[in-house]
């Protein structure tokens, strides 16, 4: 595809709260999952990015059990939320951006069993550059405020929303963004 990309440099991420958190019972253990936009430093690139750290907590024990962070050089992961399925599958949502990546709608899984996440999907490619009623009104390049996870009822995919740049026809002209909603499966 040959979608320019003209967005801004940096997008201000905002700060680093949590977008939601889970409990599961996974057979009588309380395991809370909560993941947060962090300043990461990742080998080989000259620059501090902002990726995901992500935490599996021992509600019991009051511990984490697990933790770890996804990132990607040269990119800059905003929103982050995660959720956990009964089949042990744990899928983050998230905005990438870049300079060279118009703001776009992705993911990554851990899958049942493993111990941290697999690469980065695109679930939906930004269609241009930010545009927001943010930056000639505010004078920052503010991006959104969410992303969202919801168990299917079947208890085993994942539906996911996140903010991206929408093909031109579903945009606003006063605000470019908008949100992309997709299902995972749960084993993937």
């Amino acid at each position: 595809l040959n979608i320019p990309v003209l967005s801004e440099q940096f997008l201000n991420p905002d700060d680093d709260r949590m977008q939601q958190v889970q409990v599961v019972n996974d057979n009588g253990r309380l395991e809370m999952w909560a993941s947060l936009s962090t300043a990461i430093n990742i080998k080989g690139d000259p620059s501090a990015r902002d990726g995901v750290a992500w935490f599996k907590i021992d509600v019991k024990g009051q511990r984490v059990a697990h933790q770890g962070y996804v990132a990607a050089a040269g990119r800059y992961l905003l929103y982050p939320a995660i959720l956990h399925t009964i089949e042990g599958s744990t899928t983050l949502v998230f905005t990438i951006t870049s300079t060279t990546l118009n703001p776009s709608s992705a993911y990554a899984v851990i899958k049942s069993g493993a111990k941290s996440f697999g690469g980065i999907t695109i679930a939906a490619l930004g269609a241009g550059p930010h545009l927001s009623f943010a930056s000639p009104l505010f004078g920052s390049t503010r991006w959104g405020d969410y992303s969202a996870a919801a168990l299917d009822p079947s208890g085993r995919n994942i539906w996911q929303a996140t903010e991206y740049i929408p093909p031109a026809a579903n945009q606003d002209p006063l605000d470019n963004w908008g949100t992309n909603i997709f299902e995972v499966a749960g084993d993937h």
